[in-house]
């Protein structure tokens, strides 16, 4: 048809459409690119040069020849950068790859989209005018985008948990080290995702996903970075959940780290500095307990950081931190331990001037009594009593 094109006289579309079916059928048998570009330049048909690209490119993919079909896929970028259908092909290109789980193209290829709205990239460029041919492509990939990186993240979580069921310590690593590249990836268009889309109304969801990524696998300093920002966000459905996480991470990233040589807690003569995931921990709990001090887990967690304290020798910090700990979580566990840790120390030292006046503001607060405190405190306050009174004989 295209040879005889002066015989036959139809319209463009139709030789468009010719042309296209010739370009697929070409990269379909696998025809050479030079006589493929030859006999379509001289019919002007640059479309149809750029779908042979296409075809080749995808039919390379579905075989698993991937160096082939990055290589034509690359092609088909260079043939035009200002390609009225240059996102769309990308697009192509990454669906072929999720098909055939070439996630390394995947990562590129978007990594590319998102250079195409670049201000000074030739696509962006040509097309800026269009608003509506721009925005169609940006929804596409950041509805794609998202899609991918929640399916890969399932993807990769899935064959982790299968991988643990391999008995075989050899192929059970080798499965979990390609759960563990998969589950990275996830990360990365995670990542993207929050730098092109900070505005949509999945921004939160992916942002919460990415964490507890990141807290799964073992990168528990990000993932506290990632679940803070998250908590801070006032209006956020994730923020007490985030919050929390943030402390948990915290936790999980000092415990791995060498932890000093202490004495006995109570027995530090001179305070010891805490170390900066430490103080990072601190001030993840500081966080929670002030925004979500009813919290099932607030009493527990400024527990811990009074303990941290305590441990480290800075005592009256953790006097003041154990001190409300009990005040505001008098009925709990941690609240009991907070009272009796700061009256055994002043015992442990003879400090009975210190145990009376301690146990002696107690044994006032309705709370404290309430919760069932009374007897120890008065036990404690007529023992420091009778022992102030010997000191002073």
């Amino acid at each position: 048809m295209l040879d005889d094109w002066s015989e036959w006289k139809p319209v463009y579309k139709i030789k468009k459409e010719a042309a296209q079916d010739l370009a697929w059928f070409w990269a379909s048998v696998g025809e050479k690119e030079a006589k493929v570009k030859k006999y379509l330049d001289e019919f002007d048909q640059k479309q149809a040069i750029a779908d042979y690209y296409y075809f080749y490119a995808y039919s390379a993919a579905k075989v698993g020849k991937r160096d082939a079909s990055r290589a034509y896929f690359a092609k088909l970028e260079a043939l035009d950068k200002e390609a009225r259908r240059l996102p769309e092909y990308t697009l192509k290109q990454i669906d072929v790859s999720f098909q055939t789980g070439d996630l390394e193209t995947i990562i590129k290829a978007y990594q590319r989209l998102a250079g195409y709205f670049d201000k000074e990239h030739p696509w962006f460029d040509e097309w800026e005018d269009e608003k509506q041919l721009v925005e169609l492509n940006w929804d596409r990939f950041e509805y794609y985008l998202r899609l991918h990186a929640v399916q890969i993240h399932q993807n990769g979580h899935g064959m982790k948990q299968q991988a643990a069921k391999i008995k075989n310590q050899k192929k059970q690593q080798a499965a979990l080290a390609q759960a563990n590249n998969i589950l990275t990836g996830a990360t990365d268009l995670y990542k993207l995702y929050e730098q092109h889309f900070p505005k949509t109304k999945y921004y939160e969801d992916i942002l919460f996903n990415h964490s507890n990524l990141l807290f799964d696998m073992g990168r528990h300093t990000e993932a506290t970075a990632l679940f803070s920002v998250l908590g801070k966000r006032s209006d956020s459905k994730y923020r007490k959940d985030a919050a929390y996480n943030a402390v948990m991470a915290a936790y999980t990233a000092d415990s791995q780290k060498p932890q000093p040589n202490l004495p006995e807690p109570g027995k530090v003569k001179k305070p010891v500095p805490l170390s900066e995931t430490k103080k990072v921990l601190v001030e993840k709990i500081d966080f929670f307990v002030k925004n979500f001090a009813d919290a099932p887990e607030a009493a527990q967690t400024a527990f811990t950081a009074a303990q941290l304290y305590y441990e480290h020798g800075h005592y009256p910090e953790s006097f003041k931190r154990f001190d409300k700990v009990l005040l505001n979580y008098p009925k709990t566990a941690e609240g009991e331990t907070s009272m009796r840790t700061i009256l055994s120390y002043y015992w442990e030292a003879k400090d009975w001037q210190q145990v009376v006046k301690i146990s002696s503001k107690y044994i006032v607060e309705p709370a404290v009594v309430a919760a069932g405190h009374e007897a120890f405190l008065q036990e404690t306050l007529s023992y420091g009593q009778s022992q102030l009174g010997v000191s002073k004989k």
